[in-house]
């Protein structure tokens, strides 16, 4: 299946309009028409956005018959807003992380 298509399937699961799609991604309705129809090719920065609005991983929008079979559509998201994170907010994650993983119960 072509991206286009996948646009318009997504689109039509979550019984959005072209309008509504395009509202939610902040783009337009001809738009959203012309990336449907392969006229236009969207933006890396749209294509992510309708990644994930879609929760789906990149790969599967654009790549033909492709799904994500390693990794679910959340963790695609969480991975890209994690690589949008400052080296404070790395930090902070780690430390919570490394405070989620202790056992109340271990001896130091």
């Amino acid at each position: 299946m072509k991206f286009g298509e996948k646009i318009k399937q997504f689109r039509l699961e979550k019984g959005l309009t072209q309008a509504g799609l395009a509202e939610v991604i902040g783009s337009t309705r001809e738009k959203i028409q012309k990336y449907e129809n392969g006229v236009n090719e969207p933006s890396l920065e749209v294509v992510v956005r309708l990644a994930d609005f879609f929760q789906v991983c990149v790969d599967q929008l654009i790549r033909e018959d492709w799904t994500c079979p390693l990794v679910s559509a959340e963790i695609a998201t969480v991975a890209r807003k994690a690589a949008q994170l400052s080296e404070r907010e790395i930090e902070a994650v780690h430390k919570l992380v490394d405070k989620l993983g202790e056992n109340p119960y271990q001896q130091k």
